[in-house]
């Protein structure tokens, strides 16, 4: 849809929405730096927090206009059921204002995930990964495309995909082109779950500020480890173990090392501050970027353009989000919710206590439902009271896992889910055909890998 125009100043709905979305990035920002002393940080939660949401619900109205039709749709859902909860006193005005205060965060997080983006993509060890990968042999590039879309999916998210489509040769047929498509969705998305940059870790933080990067991001890795270990011995062009795999994984060492600063960056800051993996994010990612661009003349102010312009353009992510999140915090409120997973799933013995759990945010994707909704209503019903009261004898890091592995698992073979969408674009395959595939019985084994790592952990723990 065309922006629509102030008649009187000339500004745009688009540069209207683009300039109060920079207004509550630096809120948030500011937010967080109150928090470092314990004298301002209740402060900045009980009168900035409110303030800010205030405005981020002026800034949902502004964008939708703007959105696209899945992110439309999930505004429009979220906003029918959140009136219907409050007609009806199943919960307040408070609630839809906590809702929208705990969704402020991801007013500082998105853009510090565009400047990110931003920055990567100008790193030549980044062109050097895409040249080696696009160099493998016809056999294994498809491997090298799982493993590609994993590691710069950790960064750069959906951005892996036009890298790993340029690998694709310009004469591939469709077959050929829904295989690569397949296999860099695979690796894209099992990078949630274990880094840090990624909507749904931070979504999962948010919930469960307690579990640390630390924590988390090695049983991700070994789910992630285990389930690449799957897709390239079962849904490789080369079935069974062989090392072909080993060239692709040769093909990302030059981007190893942003990969590990960057993340050891987020882990040192958040061990040595009060602050959440989400906070350190929103504020070590600004200046880590900064100094990744110094020495190239315009370099930062590129990036900072670019940034700013992605502000102006792409309001799904937000949207997405705040809808979510605040139909979540309303619906934590209908002690129903928890009351139906603590009776159902709670009471199970563990690994199905956490298959269900996986199940209940994963499965409504299928249905188009984006899984943050269902993973948001569930953390937000388990974590209503405290960490870990809805189901108890789980563990928090358990109970992230879960969130995490019902997000991946969903994203890669959901209508709703923007990987899909991005996906069928650059390497020119109808999206049901990425939808309609393998990746379903990818998913699946998936969600039982982790189910059993997640179950061996809570073991450890207990």
């Amino acid at each position: 849809m065309s922006a629509t125009s102030d008649t009187e100043t000339g500004i745009t709905n688009e540069q209207l929405a683009q300039r109060l979305f920079l207004a509550l990035c630096l809120l948030e920002v500011l937010i967080i730096l109150l928090r470092l002393s314990p004298s301002t940080g209740e402060f900045a939660s009980a009168a900035l927090r409110p303030i800010g949401g205030a405005g981020l619900l002026i800034l949902t109205a502004l964008a939708m206009p703007m959105a696209g039709r899945s992110a439309l749709l999930v505004g429009t859902l979220a906003a029918g059921f959140c009136l219907a909860i409050l007609l009806t006193g199943g919960a307040g005005v408070e609630s839809l204002i906590d809702g929208l205060a705990r969704a402020l965060l991801f007013a500082g997080f998105l853009p510090a995930l565009y400047l990110l983006r931003a920055t990567a993509d100008r790193q030549s060890r980044v062109r050097l990964s895409r040249r080696r990968l696009a160099a493998l042999p016809a056999g294994r590039r498809a491997d090298g495309i799982t493993l590609g879309s994993h590691g710069f999916g950790a960064v750069l998210n959906t951005g892996s995909f036009p890298i790993m489509s340029a690998v694709v040769p310009a004469d591939a047929d469709l077959q050929e082109r829904r295989r690569f498509g397949l296999a860099a969705l695979r690796g894209m998305n099992l990078a949630p779950l274990w880094s840090p940059f990624f909507v749904a870790m931070a979504l999962a933080s948010s919930y469960l500020p307690d579990t640390a990067l630390i924590q988390i991001a090695p049983v991700g890795l070994v789910i992630a480890a285990l389930s690449l270990t799957v897709s390239i011995t079962l849904f490789g062009r080369v079935k069974g173990f062989h090392w072909g795999w080993l060239d692709g994984l040769k093909a990302l060492v030059p981007v190893a090392g942003l990969l590990a600063s960057l993340g050891a960056a987020v882990v040192a800051t958040s061990t040595l501050t009060p602050l959440s993996t989400l906070e350190v994010i929103v504020l070590a990612v600004p200046p880590l970027c900064m100094a990744l661009m110094m020495g190239r003349t315009g370099g930062a102010r590129l990036v900072l353009t670019q940034t700013y312009k992605r502000m102006g353009s792409g309001f799904d992510d937000l949207i997405i989000v705040v809808a979510a999140m605040t139909l979540a915090a309303m619906a934590a409120e209908l002690t129903f919710a928890g009351d139906i997973i603590r009776d159902h799933i709670g009471s199970q013995p563990v690994p199905l206590a956490i298959l269900g759990l996986i199940l209940l945010c994963a499965l409504p994707s299928l249905l188009g439902l984006h899984p943050m909704i269902p993973t948001a209503v569930m953390l937000a019903a388990m974590t209503a009271e405290g960490p870990s009261i809805g189901l108890a004898p789980l563990n928090d890091l358990v109970l992230m896992g879960a969130a995490l592995t019902a997000w991946s698992a969903g994203t890669m073979c959901s209508v709703s889910s923007l990987s899909v969408a991005v996906c069928a674009g650059l390497f020119r395959v109808p999206a049901w055909r990425l939808m309609a595939s393998p990746n379903l019985a990818f998913a699946g084994l998936v969600i039982l890998i982790a189910t059993a790592v997640l179950s061996a952990v809570q073991f450890l723990l207990s």
